[in-house]
């Protein structure tokens, strides 16, 4: 793999402003359209983002009608492959950035390992917490809000303690959306295409790891960090706008399965 120009991978370099942001954005949208030789499931789940997008297109309306989805999951999966490409576009040059902030290859690992023991720790904590919270779409809101910050702060990230400061507050915030987003989208699931709403989920993000992890290269080429981060905060705060539609439309489904009642054996 040939370096990258120095010119173009520090906090600093590469185009700034808003050419950087435009740059940046015509990368992430070239990154994520269907072309002739993307196979047709994958095509489905990029116009789920695509079509679902800012521009204000309506959604695949044949999947509403088929029923696979509604509004409301419909309105999880988005939010969540924005959230997941944000993300992707950044954790494959997550050690490029950290060598970068000063950190050797032993802080390297201890900063990435900090930051997945921390968001444990929290998923532990608020999936404890956010079972007394009658709508956990109001979590998940919050969750995405606090990921928007913390992609912003990483702008201001100059030393390696910066970064595990950084690191901690986003860990915070993927603690607080992961267990209240999936409470949510398995509440609103349809009865008998379970198997096909966690396959569009586990699908999804596959694709969209993907994507964002060759988008990514490509902004840090053109953009830089700076960029990088920008395209990040600004996909976390589309996701937390478009997910506060989950608050508004109110609690989703009861619970589709009771759960059965213990049986006990007559003396």
């Amino acid at each position: 793999m040939p370096a990258l120009p120095a010119s173009n991978v520090g906090l600093g370099t590469g185009i700034s402003g808003a050419s950087s942001s435009v740059e940046a954005a015509n990368v992430v949208t070239a990154a994520v359209m269907p072309t002739a030789s993307t196979p047709a499931a994958a095509k489905v789940v990029i116009r789920l983002l695509v079509n679902r997008s800012m521009v204000g297109f309506s959604g695949p309306s044949s999947w509403y009608d088929s029923g696979m989805l509604d509004r409301r999951l419909g309105s999880l999966l988005f939010s969540n492959y924005l959230n997941l490409f944000g993300f992707s576009l950044f954790t494959p040059l997550y050690a490029l950035f950290a060598t970068q902030v000063g950190a050797g290859p032993e802080l390297v690992g201890i900063s990435w390992s900090f930051y997945t023991f921390v968001t444990a720790v929290m998923v532990l904590l608020f999936g404890r917490l956010e079972t007394r919270i009658k709508d956990p779409g109001k979590a998940v809101v919050a969750g995405y809000f606090l990921l928007a910050i913390g992609a912003a702060a990483f702008l201001l990230v100059d030393n390696i303690v910066e970064l595990f400061v950084v690191q901690a507050f986003n860990a915070i915030g993927a603690g607080m959306l992961l267990p209240a987003w999936k409470a949510t989208y398995a509440d609103d699931q349809h009865r008998g295409k379970e198997t096909q709403q966690w396959a569009l989920y586990d699908g999804g993000n596959m694709l969209f790891t993907a994507a964002g992890a060759a988008a990514g290269g490509i902004v840090l080429a053109t953009a830089g960090f700076r960029g990088i981060f920008m395209v990040m905060a600004v996909l976390q705060f589309v996701a937390a706008i478009y997910s506060l539609r989950l608050v508004r439309g109110g609690k989703g489904r009861a619970r589709k399965r009771a759960r059965p009642a213990l049986r006990t054996k007559r003396a």
